[in-house]
């Protein structure tokens, strides 16, 4: 998806789609909505809001003047210093306006390692934050050296031959290469390197005063272990030098190689460090400072090959901020042969890269994605090699440093051209290769692969409309926010134009899935001029199939038509995903269908983007709730659970069993009821358990400031399992963390935790009445930097009551368990806890005291259940009359006496379609469906009497209801 339209790439729940910096001998991962990504323990990166920071550019963490709170956590956790990361500069060579502000961007050190994304979620809290995230690292991207005959064939594929007959590209046009170094002293690099002619060589003083000095060359940031120096070469051969050489090696000299941009500058800039490397090569550590760098040192062009799987703020910032200062930041899509979002590439105003072969294939190694915008060749690239010398590579880095050469000579071509026009350029100019392709990577590998005669023609005028923004919606649906089978979503966009004017524009919404059908795909737009938005007039539609599977992605296509002109957009979404939000009463909350509550992502609950919405309670109010899921044990070293204690404090042990997915829906026994089935597969010693997950929630008093949660743990193996201990652990972040107070109350077998003057919360013991544990444990000492081990685990399941209160204010978690239970072969356990909200301790113990109440009448209700119908019937709808839009609308209930098709259908007097209320296999059963009096497309059916007609094989029934105003 071309990112140039201010519409962000990366996916979270809303829908909306939306390094690099210091030291560490060591890194850890964490997982992401896209890929696997390092990043340093002992550092992260803070933003503050303007004015809530004050203080030297680097010192002691007691120097800063910050908000109370933040010093309080961050000393907290250790943190032993900042350091202003982009200090501002007020004589940039250009003058283009800039509204991101990176001066209030900080990186903190803690001189050892910590919970990095712990403490990044405590810090986004409060005020005067606007943001904090770990420092990631990134790899750069290309292949082992595989040796050819051919020469250059990339520059006959993309012709460039032909593109240096309208240009040989501008001198005065640089591009900077942000990567692992430059040989500038090549013989083939020599005469194309970019000088500073502002600073004066070897005379110590920062002449230009750009804040480096005798920056002649550009500038090395990592240097061989960290101190940065004004040489920009490669520590050993390692890539930038053929990324460089590609990009715009000497060309027409009689040496070597040509290079893309022919008579391009070449700015070099070090981003990583000799000490610091993986599998790959030296990590990129500081990437985005290089980008800062060259961006303000008058690069018109920067190429990133380079890139990992983790989103980050202060990333989409600066490439935010190198656009503002009239840059076009290019990058590599990735090496990782898959369709995960792969950053830098995958930033809004990036120009993204994916590798073809010299058939014009994609490379195996490739990336591929609906975000991608082009493609180039990137296999066999021959050129220029530390030292002076020419090798073969292969690699998404070397496909966009040759797209970083053609964006080149568009800018020598057109020189007034903003970033997002250039790139749309060589976009557009792109020839489709969709029938060299498997149809798998239609539209995958961006416009096509890159035309360099046709980008810079003068003859080539095209418009470039491209998403600004879109939005999805419930149209027809509960409206929770989640993508559910039957419902009809609405998608509203908004469009920018970034070349030529068009008229007449028409859009189409298309799609990959079988379980979507779009009921109404087209919108027409009209004339949009260049450099103008616009907010396209009325909504497209779509309608989810009744047998939609779960965790269902579906990507869509935005197809922009008009005379002579034709292009697309993607964006993907998600269908009935394996999480859902509980709202109900006056609490939220995330179930899942793996044993954690709160998030569905929990290691990424710091970050912007996470999926839940942690506990709230009140409704509306800040979750008070870090994490919290479920622990079974029966040893020291037999722990499965989805509770931190592994170095990136990501454990998931729990898989989601098949035919266990959540499913959550208005309940027969509470308001809402969920269910799901997981199993422990995934654990490093699996006990061979498979859970049965089901949760209770009530709307009304006294039952409305609870979650039951509900676990049957079965046994399915020819073997007894003894000794078994089963807990439920809760991180609760209530307000300010470290000033979090934690008690019990042996009456209600209630555990709790508050802050001055805050809500109360905590877990009571339902069923068996009486737990066998419950520790309040203390972060620091048990949690913090990996010390939840398998082995404090079963310690807190199995101790009793040792630590149960504390007044000493502190970020405390808790923990409450039942067991030993000895379970034989084929027969199950059950369990169950209340995970509570309260105004005050009275109130909590009372809501304790009302969530046993609530459980023992469901138990009661399920010892006793409803025997299946023996016969199909439809009940009269009540209430009846009712009025549209009422609240509850009337329900329908109806028994269904064999498994197979069932439908529900309201139809008017004259015997048309006015909604479809169900359309689905259902197994015998009950069922209760509710209609609010609106029609398929959510508009309000008129007042008068209507129809509902139930089918199935051999069975039809119909009664009459009526709707008034």
């Amino acid at each position: 998806m071309p990112c140039f339209n201010g519409l962000p790439n990366r996916k979270n729940f809303l829908f909306v789609f939306l390094i690099l910096i210091f030291f560490a001998t060591t890194y850890a991962k964490a997982t992401s909505s896209s890929q696997s990504a390092s990043y340093l323990p002992d550092r992260m990166i803070v933003k503050f809001a303007t004015g809530r920071i004050a203080g030297p550019k680097r010192a002691a963490l007691q120097a800063y003047a910050m908000p109370a709170p933040v010093a309080e956590i961050l000393s907290g956790f250790g943190a032993a210093a900042a350091e202003q990361m982009f200090e501002p500069r007020s004589n940039l060579p250009r003058k283009n306006a800039v509204t991101i502000d990176l001066s209030t961007i900080y990186e903190i050190s803690f001189g050892r390692p910590v919970n990095v994304m712990k403490v990044a979620q405590l810090l986004r809290q409060q005020a005067g934050v606007v943001y904090a995230e770990p420092v990631y690292l990134r790899k750069l991207v290309y292949d082992p050296n595989d040796l050819s005959i051919n020469f250059q064939q990339h520059l006959n594929i993309i012709k460039a031959r032909e593109a240096w007959d309208t240009t040989k590209g501008d001198t005065t046009v640089v591009i900077g290469i942000v990567d692992s170094g430059v040989d500038w002293q090549h013989e083939d690099l020599r005469a194309n390197i970019w000088r500073n002619h502002k600073e004066i060589p070897g005379n110590g003083i920062d002449d230009d005063r750009n804040g480096f000095i005798d920056d002649i060359r550009g500038w090395d940031f990592g240097g061989l272990n960290g101190t940065p120096d004004n040489d920009p070469r490669e520590d050993a051969p390692d890539h930038g030098t053929l990324v460089a050489g590609t990009a715009s090696a000497v060309t027409d000299n009689r040496l070597g190689v040509a290079g893309v941009g022919f008579n391009c500058k070449i700015m070099p800039v070090k981003v990583s460090r000799n000490d610091l490397r993986g599998d790959g090569g030296p990590f990129i550590v500081y990437g985005f400072k290089g980008i800062q760098y060259a961006a303000e040192n008058g690069a018109d062009v920067i190429n990133c090959s380079w890139g990992g799987g983790a989103y980050s703020q202060t990333e989409q910032d600066m490439i935010d901020y190198a656009g503002q200062l009239g840059t076009l930041v290019v990058a590599a899509a990735g090496n990782d042969a898959g369709n995960a979002l792969f950053y830098p590439a995958a930033y809004r105003n990036v120009l993204s890269v994916a590798a073809t072969d010299n058939s014009d294939r994609r490379a195996g190694y490739s990336s591929y994605g609906y975000w991608v915008d082009v493609s180039a060749p990137g296999n066999n690239i021959y050129g220029t090699w530390q030292p002076s010398t020419y090798t073969y590579n292969s690699g998404t880095s070397f496909s966009s440093s040759v797209v970083a050469g053609v964006a080149a000579l568009v800018k020598s071509v057109h020189k007034d051209w903003k970033p997002a026009a250039i790139a749309e350029q060589v976009r557009l100019a792109a020839d489709n290769i969709d029938s060299q392709n498997q149809s798998q990577f239609a539209r995958q590998l961006g416009y096509g692969r890159v035309n360099a005669q046709r980008a810079v023609s003068p003859t080539f005028k095209t418009p470039a409309v491209r998403l600004a923004n879109y939005s999805l919606r419930e149209a027809v649906g509960d409206g929770d926010g989640v993508f559910e089978p039957n419902e009809e979503i609405s998608v509203t966009v908004a469009l920018s134009n970034f070349l030529e004017s068009v008229n007449n524009l028409n859009l189409t919404l298309t799609e990959n899935s079988t379980f979507i059908t779009v009921t109404n795909p087209t919108l027409n737009v009209g004339a949009i001029s260049r450099d103008e938005t616009v907010t396209a007039a009325g909504t497209f539609r779509f309608r989810i199939a009744a047998n939609v599977p779960t965790n269902h992605f579906v990507t869509f296509y935005v197809n922009f038509s008009a005379s002579g002109y034709s292009d697309w957009q993607g964006f993907t979404t998600i269908i009935r995903p394996l999480y859902g939000d509980l709202v109900v009463g006056n609490v939220a909350t995330t179930l899942t269908s793996f044993g954690a509550l709160g998030f569905e992502d929990y290691a990424q609950s710091s970050g912007g983007g996470h999926i839940g919405r942690g506990f709230e309670f009140p409704l509306g109010s800040a979750s008070a709730l870090y994490h919290a899921g479920l622990i079974l044990a029966t040893g020291s070293n037999r722990v499965s659970d989805v509770t931190y204690g592994n170095s990136t404090y990501d454990r998931y042990d729990f898989v989601t069993a098949n035919g266990g997915e959540l499913n959550l829906q208005p309940g027969r026994k509470a308001t809402l009821e969920a269910t799901a089935r997981f199993n422990d597969s995934a654990a490093d010693n699996p006990l061979g358990l498979v859970v049965d997950q089901k949760a209770y929630a009530w709307a009304n008093e006294p039952w409305n400031d609870f979650v039951i949660l509900e676990f049957t743990i079965n046994n399915p193996t020819a073997q007894a399992i003894d000794n078994l201990f089963a807990g439920f652990y809760l991180d609760w972040d209530i307000n300010e963390s470290t000033q979090n107070h934690a008690g019990w109350d042996a009456a209600t077998q209630l555990g709790y935790e508050w802050a001055d003057g805050s809500a109360y919360y905590g877990i009571s013991a339902i069923f068996p009445a009486t737990a066998r544990s419950y520790r309040a444990v203390k972060n620091p000492d048990f949690v913090w930097e990996n010390k939840f081990t398998e082995a404090v685990k079963y310690q807190f399941l199995s101790e009793t009551f040792q630590v149960v209160a504390s007044d000493q204010p502190h970020d405390w978690s808790q923990l409450l368990s039942y067991g030993p239970y000895n379970i034989a072969a084929g027969k199950s356990v059950t369990v169950a806890f209340a995970v509570l909200g309260g105004t005050n301790l009275a109130d909590l113990q009372a809501n304790a005291q009302a969530a046993r109440g609530a459980y023992l009448t469901t138990a009661v209700d399920d010892s006793r259940p409803e025997p299946l119908p023996l016969q199909f019937e439809l009940a009269q709808n009540a209430p009846n009359p009712f009025a549209r839009g009422s609240a509850p609308a009337t329900e329908i209930r109806y028994n269904v006496a064999d498994s197979g098709p069932v439908s529900l259908r309201v139809f008017n007097l004259l015997g048309q379609e006015v909604a479809v209320l169900v359309q689905s296999f259902q197994n015998r059963g009950r069922y209760t469906v509710p209609w609010d009096g609106r029609d398929r497309r959510g508009l309000a059916a008129p007042a008068g009497v209507y129809f509902y007609q139930l089918r199935a094989p051999n069975f039809s029934a119909t009664r009459k209801l009526i709707v008034v105003q």
